[in-house]
């Protein structure tokens, strides 16, 4: 009888909240503080066509108020499509950006009715800091508009990785947001391999609106898990991730982004050194070193790329900086922050100020592409906009997010974290890798990456009693 009332005591009957009548009386307002957040929080002015979005999206809102992850999961798999195919008129407004205020804005409430505590891990404090620093450095940009709109992508970009962090609870969640991404990557390679939406004007492999790092970003993702998934998995389905990483070998050479190669290469070359025989290790490198040689060279002959594309993979001409005048660049960045060591120039100013620097005469006659103003390097774009201050905050958020997800291979993990770890691990190599020759940093796939980064650890140590040292991964 005693343990029959125990029992009892521990049975929740309590009804789900969306059918208690007191909270039920909110729905009424959900639609209301949508359109409030968007046309205040976002200055979107009030037009027919977007009222009519507002009003088609409402059957949305209440379902994403009900299951704020699925709404996170339709936006993560929108990401790789949205500078394609999901504008709203003239500048940065797109369905994705509505869509991230009707996930978040849904969360929030439900957080609100839930009584329940926001998590916030020390890594994305580290990341808060960051962004807040680049919000003082308003106050001394050059151009405070272009600093302002920059400020409103940085919070954007925070609150997508706070609702990763939240949603995210799960190996289970974890696994369908990895999918998820997957297949979106896999879609928008596919869309320009087909010849779907794609740049007609460049030589380059793209879709319209992308540029071709772009396109080829989302395609290494995809090919990143396949490989992984290939060498780590024992599932029987990995005769289809080799059918779509082969696949996937085609638009990534063919958009002619050697960045994009190279990060797959250290991505690869770092997930080796988890294996436990150093002979499979170098076996690696000279893998991923054969296939970056040979791979051009058999899409050439089989007519598959232009030979102007193949050449550019070629041991001669790899370490070469393309159309964009990136090392011009680069001596353009490094003059800002000499100049401005400490504070930097101010968030988002380093193209205002780039044509004040390239007309002084120690810059003149610098080899630059005036259409391809930007750091191309994320160390170099936060050193210059923000100063020292900057830079050292963004490199412990990095530090602290790289060596927590580390550690978790120090321990036992049950196979399907396991395999988890080792694909966030290698989209967070790769993330970083790609960031050392374009500005990475503003893509919200890159917060989703370092998002995942700080979920792993939570997830594989959540039971610490069941602790033990790690074997190393063969």
């Amino acid at each position: 009888m005693k343990n029959s009332m125990i029992s009892y005591q521990h049975i929740n009957y309590r009804k789900p909240w969306f059918l208690n009548k007191e909270v039920a009386a909110r729905f009424l307002v959900v639609i209301l503080f949508v359109v409030t957040f968007v046309m205040v929080g976002y200055q979107v002015p009030v037009e027919k066509i977007l009222l009519l979005w507002l009003i088609a999206l409402a059957p949305l809102a209440v379902l994403i108020l009900l299951r704020p992850f699925l709404g996170l999961l339709i936006f993560i798999a929108l990401i790789p499509l949205e500078s394609a195919f999901l504008g709203l008129g003239g500048g940065g407004l797109t369905i994705t950006r509505l869509l991230g205020i009707y996930v978040f804005g849904a969360w929030i409430l439900r957080i609100v009715i839930e009584n329940r505590d926001i998590k916030i891990p020390t890594t994305a404090k580290w990341a808060i800091a960051l962004m807040t620093w680049m919000a003082f450095s308003y106050f001394w940009a050059w151009d405070r508009g272009v600093a302002l709109e920059r400020i409103k992508t940085a919070v954007q970009l925070i609150l997508l990785a706070l609702l990763v962090i939240n949603e995210v609870n799960s190996p289970r969640r974890l696994t369908i947001i990895i999918a998820v991404l997957f297949s979106a990557c896999i879609l928008t390679s596919s869309l320009g391999l087909f010849g779907i939406g794609i740049h007609s004007s460049d030589w380059l492999l793209t879709l319209k609106g992308q540029g071709a790092k772009e396109y080829a970003s989302y395609t290494g993702i995809a090919f990143l898990l396949a490989t992984i998934f290939i060498a780590f998995s024992k599932e029987r389905f990995r005769i289809l991730a080799l059918i779509a990483a082969s696949i996937l070998l085609i638009p990534l050479f063919a958009s002619g982004e050697r960045g994009v190669i190279l990060a797959l290469a250290l991505a690869w070359i770092a997930i080796s050194f988890f294996r436990q025989h150093k002979q499979k290790t170098l076996f690696a490198v000279l893998l991923v070193l054969g296939v970056l040689y040979t791979t051009p060279l058999v899409l050439k002959h089989s007519g598959l790329v232009s030979g102007w594309i193949a050449e550019r993979f070629y041991i001669t001409s790899v370490f070469e900086t393309g159309g964009s005048g990136r090392v011009g660049i680069w001596k353009v960045g490094l003059s800002m922050v000499s100049d401005n060591p400490l504070l930097g120039i101010g968030i988002g100013n380093f193209k205002p100020q780039f044509h004040h620097y390239i007309f002084s005469a120690k810059l003149a006659r610098l080899p630059i592409n005036s259409d391809a103003i930007d750091p191309h390097n994320d160390w170099l774009g936060v050193a210059g906009e923000t100063g020292l201050v900057g830079l050292s905050l963004f490199i412990v958020l990095l530090v602290c997010a790289g060596r927590r997800l580390i550690n978790t291979f120090r321990y036992h993990m049950i196979p399907q974290i396991r395999i988890q770890a080792i694909m966030v691990f290698g989209l967070f190599i790769y993330a970083l890798s790609i960031g050392l020759a374009s500005t990475y940093m503003w893509r919200k796939v890159y917060w989703l990456i370092l998002a995942l980064a700080v979920v792993i650890p939570e997830l594989s140590v959540s039971d610490n009693s069941k602790r033990q040292p790690a074997e190393k991964l063969d």
